[in-house]
């Protein structure tokens, strides 16, 4: 007994094509799935940036130094165990948080407004709390 088979046999007999959907199916499923691999990568670099906080204790100067120059400008720092060169004075406010990291228990961020210029002018500073502030510098407000 012969089973009579159609000659020649087709490779796929029996097995549907795929369709147009899956297939746009399949290349949308991945093209998410890389950028979500990728907004994970993000997530995860600027949460490794916060949790170890590179710019998070950066001072005017370096331990053991504090500002100093000629008035208005103090802006060197020297070593406070040594006598300034001649005709420089130390910053009043010594060594300190610089502003953008004034978040400190003791510290606190003032701002001023310089003569002529615009709000968008505003130098801040931080200072110890209790520090009595000269004119036009008022603390910032934390609202």
């Amino acid at each position: 007994m012969s089973i009579e088979q159609p000659y020649p046999r087709q490779p796929h007999e029996g097995i549907p094509d795929p369709s147009r959907r899956s297939r746009a199916l399949k290349i949308t499923l991945a093209a998410v799935g890389v950028l979500a691999a990728m907004g994970l990568v993000v997530a995860a670099g600027f949460g490794l940036l916060w949790a170890v906080n590179p710019m998070g204790d950066e001072w005017h100067c370096s331990d053991g130094e504090a500002p100093a120059g000629k008035p208005p400008a103090y802006s060197g720092c020297y070593d406070t165990d040594k006598p300034l060169p001649q005709g420089l004075q130390w910053d009043p406010w010594g060594n300190r948080p610089m502003s953008y990291n004034c978040d400190k228990d003791g510290w606190m961020l003032i701002e001023r407004i310089p003569r002529g210029g615009r709000p968008a002018d505003v130098e801040e500073d931080c200072v110890r709390e209790g520090t009595e502030l000269p004119g036009r510098w008022h603390p910032v407000d934390e609202d």
